[in-house]
């Protein structure tokens, strides 16, 4: 504790100039949040703007497209991500930067998106497909070579920060943390916050194993503990699921890696064919695990089904980023008598890439992971961290955006995964 309290310390005017971005943008808005953080961007030198940017740009991804008040930061993104690539430019933004391998996607998508009626809104989606990425693998380049101890512990101390103020307000909920009395934190939806944690468990795995911080392995298991309690008080059990897999994957690693997915795969497809709710009840985890719901996956194979019907009329290319939240918005509206949440998206990642892009843009996205999987790493972490990845992205449509909270974690996953630590550039 003495160490991570050094940390924020030694970070806090990082973290006090966020503070004050955010306080400034709850009270005067958005305008005046931006005047501030180019304020401070243009105070902070050398690897100081690095980091502030770095780790502003995170505060954002976190924070946006959640409660009302927090609004503001949905238009931050806006200036915070160009502010990202105006400084990183002079270091090379696109050398040696594995963010290129978006480039056949986002070429894809723009394309398609310019052709279809969803208007600019949907061609800058398909941009941050290629800027987000190229971004955070060069942030982390450079901070790494600069010092990877320094820049693991600041991410650390980010995590540990965002993660405290979720248990702040699971014990002092002052404002509304629950969805339908699911712990949602300083999320928009319970699932996203187990999502999060997921991403974060494996980074926290990643750096604990690539020996990149001071912090004891003791520290670590709390942390990692703490991640988990997080995600069964929000009752994701995607999230869980995917965890206890990567841990599995992780403990077996030496094990073939194909007989080990199946293994598990089957174990899955096993618990359906018993009676899951009467074991479950009889455990008492009726409750956490929601098992009224299991069989329909909350009301998903129903939207799934209207998906796939519309799946067939653009299978090749699809029609544009965001058509999946138009198409499925449009079709409850004009058909569905229904204010259930299952209906205000597609909730499976693939189906709502297939939907935007085709099957042509959903094999571009999956080149990037391919590719990114092939590359030298520097633990055994890979196979583990896609196989939660893969497994979470049946029940989310987290894939389907570059500019969420889970997007910029896989990435930083891969960037710190694949990163070579080298001579000081600065």
């Amino acid at each position: 504790m003495n160490k991570l309290i050094f940390d924020i310390l030694g970070f806090k005017w990082i973290f006090l100039s966020i503070l004050i971005i955010v306080l400034t943008g709850l009270g005067g808005g958005f305008e005046l949040a931006s005047i501030i953080f180019l304020i401070f961007l243009f105070l902070f030198k050398g690897i100081n703007k690095i980091e502030f940017l770095f780790i502003t740009l995170f505060t954002v991804f976190f924070l946006a497209d959640n409660y009302q008040n927090f609004s503001f930061l949905d238009n931050l993104r806006f200036v915070v991500l160009p502010s990202s690539v105006v400084v990183l430019w002079k270091y090379n933004l696109f050398y040696k930067n594995f963010g290129n391998f978006f480039i056949p996607f986002t070429i894809i998508a723009v394309s398609v998106s310019f052709f279809s009626n969803l208007g600019v809104q949907s061609i800058l989606r398909s941009l941050a497909f290629l800027i987000v990425p190229l971004v955070i693998f060069k942030f982390v380049s450079l901070l790494y070579s600069y010092n990877s101890i320094r820049t693991s512990e600041i991410i650390i101390t980010f995590l540990f920060i965002y993660f405290s103020i979720n248990l702040l307000f699971f014990f002092f909920p002052f404002i509304n943390v629950y969805t339908d009395g699911r712990f949602r934190g300083l999320t928009g939806n319970p699932n996203g916050l187990g999502m999060i944690c997921y991403f974060c468990y494996c980074i926290l795995t990643l750096i604990s194993r690539r020996n990149l911080t001071t912090y004891t392995p003791y520290f670590f298991f709390i942390f990692k503990l703490i991640l988990l309690i997080l995600i069964i008080i929000t009752s994701s059990r995607t999230s869980l699921i995917a965890l206890l897999a990567f841990e599995s994957f992780v403990r077996f690693i030496n094990f073939n890696k194909f007989l080990l997915s199946v293994t598990f795969l089957f174990l899955i497809v096993i618990s359906t064919s018993i009676n899951f709710s009467s074991l479950v009840q009889s455990l008492g985890l009726s409750s956490f695990l929601r098992v009224d719901s299991i069989e329909d996956f909350s009301g998903r194979l129903e939207v799934w089904n209207v998906a796939l019907e519309e799946i067939k009329s653009f299978l090749l290319f699809g029609n544009g980023m965001s058509y999946d939240i138009f198409f499925i918005n449009d079709y409850a509206d004009r058909f569905v008598n229904s204010n259930e949440r299952h209906w205000s998206g597609i909730w499976n990642s693939y189906l709502s890439l297939l939907l935007n892009v085709g099957v042509v843009g959903l094999v571009a996205y999956f080149y990037f992971w391919i590719k990114i999987y092939n590359k030298p790493s520097f633990s055994n972490l890979s196979f583990p961290f896609v196989f939660g990845c893969l497994l979470i992205g049946i029940t989310e449509s987290w894939m389907n955006a570059s500019m969420n909270a889970m997007t910029p974690l896989m990435l930083l996953f891969w960037a710190i995964q694949t990163c070579y630590i080298k001579k000081n550039i600065f």
